[in-house]
């Protein structure tokens, strides 16, 4: 046995859709599993390359549970920071799950996280809603304009999702569950049509008291005072900051947050990155060259066969009733593991 897996980052809580909508980002994590029939080894490059490589690491355990043993080899190599709200627990265990063969991936992301919208965003690609539905993670997948583009300021600071989340009101007032429904329908109006965007759209009332308490700093800092662009959202994502805006606006925005980072003294970087619709992929190699190294690729395997997640696409047409046959239908691609993509931008029928 010998394949790789690869999924995408993702964003969620995406202000007033906290622990609703994510969306998946172009920075990667890759899974290599190969058979080691003496036992478990792990080697991890690039980000949580520092984190235990042994039993405990995320993906060994994933795999372990997927393959029911631990007689495997992983290679972990992951461009997405750790701790900074950019979904890496949820997209490795996706990405694990999916180079051991399990049949849904996603489940397994949301098993890791406890909360589904990362994951899903990670396991099925593009822009998601997600809830948990009588115990079980659903997702499905919302329109997203092809011109939107995401720059995140990612700050060298961690801030762990544990303490984040510990943060969180408990209760929050009918006032502020109101105020987020409307931002959030403005929102996902927004993300479906970059000329709809509006920078109110981001903000979240649940959330903006306790938020503070981690993050310091304000989001419309990043632009200044008075110099808030009407059609860029920015909300936060851990300790890093998302703003959403059209492309020709993204390297205006990435200059503006660079130069404010600088003014403030603070570390890290800024990424212009858009969004990846493909969601993951496992290619199954052939052969593993004998003894060589775990981290080269190139003679790690033939190029083997790639291998899509298997995905649907459904439109309901007619009356009301054919809504009851898409729902069966939709069913029963789902438990064949099949997920729902996003609307083809330029329909065939």
């Amino acid at each position: 046995m010998h394949r790789i897996a690869r999924a995408p980052a993702s964003s969620a809580n995406i202000g007033p859709g906290f622990d609703a909508l994510a969306v998946a980002l172009k920075l990667y994590v890759e899974v290599e599993l190969t058979s080691r029939p003496e036992g478990l080894l792990v080697v991890a490059e690039g980000h949580g390359a520092n984190l235990a490589a042994g039993p405990s690491h995320l993906a060994a355990r994933v795999a372990a549970e997927v393959l029911g043993h631990d007689r495997f080899e992983l290679c972990v190599r992951s461009q997405i920071p750790v701790a900074r709200g950019l979904g890496s627990s949820a997209s490795l265990a996706v990405a694990a799950a999916a180079a051991a063969g399990a049949k849904d991936p996603f489940t397994y992301g949301f098993a890791v996280d406890g909360h589904p919208e990362n994951a899903a965003a990670s396991a099925m690609g593009g822009l998601v809603v997600a809830a948990v539905v009588d115990g079980a993670p659903v997702a499905r997948h919302l329109r997203l304009d092809p011109d939107i583009r995401f720059v995140v300021v990612v700050p060298d600071k961690q801030l762990a999702t544990s303490r984040a989340r510990g943060t969180l009101p408990e209760m929050v007032p009918h006032e502020d569950a109101a105020f987020n429904l409307g931002r959030l329908g403005l929102l996902v109006a927004g993300l479906a049509d970059h000329t709809q965007l509006l920078a109110a759209a981001g903000d979240d009332g649940c959330t903006r008291t306790s938020a503070g308490r981690c993050s310091p700093k304000p989001p419309s800092c990043w632009l200044g005072s008075g110099r808030r662009r009407p059609h860029l959202v920015l909300v936060r994502a851990g300790s890093s900051v998302l703003g959403i805006c059209n492309v020709d606006d993204a390297g205006a925005v990435a200059v503006s947050a660079r130069s404010l980072m600088a003014q403030l003294g603070l570390d890290g970087e800024v990424l212009e990155l858009e969004a990846d619709l493909g969601g993951p992929w496992c290619k199954s190699c052939s052969e593993k060259v004998a003894n060589g190294p775990s981290t080269n690729r190139s003679a790690y395997c033939s190029p083997g066969t790639l291998v899509r997640m298997p995905r649907y696409w459904l439109e309901t047409l007619g009356c009301p009733k054919n809504q009851v046959d898409s729902d069966k239908l939709i069913g029963l691609l789902e438990s064949e593991g099949y997920r729902a993509a996003g609307r083809p931008a330029k329909p065939t029928w």
